[in-house]
C-alpha cells in the first residue's frame, strides 16, 4: 500500500476505481494489527486500489472527514464517499 500525503489525496480519491484510505498513525498498536489484512486484501483484490495516510503528518483530512480514532477507513468512488 502506498502513503499518501494531502498534496496527493485529491488526485487518488477522484480514481473512477475503488479506493480504500487507511487513516493511521505510526504509534497505533490497532493500526498495525489492520496492514498485515490490508495488505492481503490489496494483494486479492486488484481493481481495488489502497492507500494509506498517516494523520499525524496530514492532520487536514482527519479533520476534513471528522475523524476521531483510528484506525479508519474511508472508501471512494469518483471522489464520493
Amino acid at each position: 500500500m502506498k502513503v499518501i500525503d494531502s498534496k496527493e489525496f485529491e488526485k487518488v480519491i477522484k480514481s473512477e476505481d475503488l479506493i480504500i484510505i487507511d487513516l493511521y498513525a505510526d504509534w497505533c498498536v490497532p493500526c498495525k494489527s489492520l496492514e498485515p489484512v490490508l495488505n492481503k486484501l490489496s494483494n486479492e483484490f486488484e481493481n481495488v486500489k489502497f492507500y494509506k495516510v498517516n494523520v499525524e503528518k496530514s492532520p487536514e483530512i482527519a479533520a476534513r472527514f471528522h475523524i476521531s480514532s483510528i484506525p479508519y477507513l474511508l472508501f471512494f468512488k469518483n471522489g464520493k464517499v
